[in-house]
C-alpha cells in the first residue's frame, strides 16, 4: 500500500513541498530586496533641494525656466 501511495502521489507531494518552500522562503527574500527606493514627498525636504536646483539653473541661464 505504501509503494502504491508514493507511486501515485509522490511527485505531487514533492511539487507541493517545493511550492510551499518557495512561498515561505524565497518570496519573502525577494520582496525585502525589491523594495522601491523612497520617492519624493510634498512633506519632505527633498522638494526644497529640487526647487533650489531649479532656481540655480534659472539664475545661471542654463535652463529654460520662465
Amino acid at each position: 500500500m505504501r509503494k502504491q501511495f508514493w507511486k501515485q502521489y509522490g511527485s505531487k507531494l514533492f511539487a507541493l513541498f517545493i511550492i510551499l518552500t518557495m512561498i515561505t522562503v524565497v518570496y519573502p527574500v525577494l520582496i525585502t530586496n525589491a523594495k522601491n527606493p523612497s520617492q519624493l514627498s510634498a512633506y519632505d525636504d527633498d522638494w526644497n533641494d529640487i526647487s533650489q536646483f531649479a532656481n540655480d539653473i534659472s539664475n545661471e541661464g542654463n535652463g529654460k525656466h520662465e
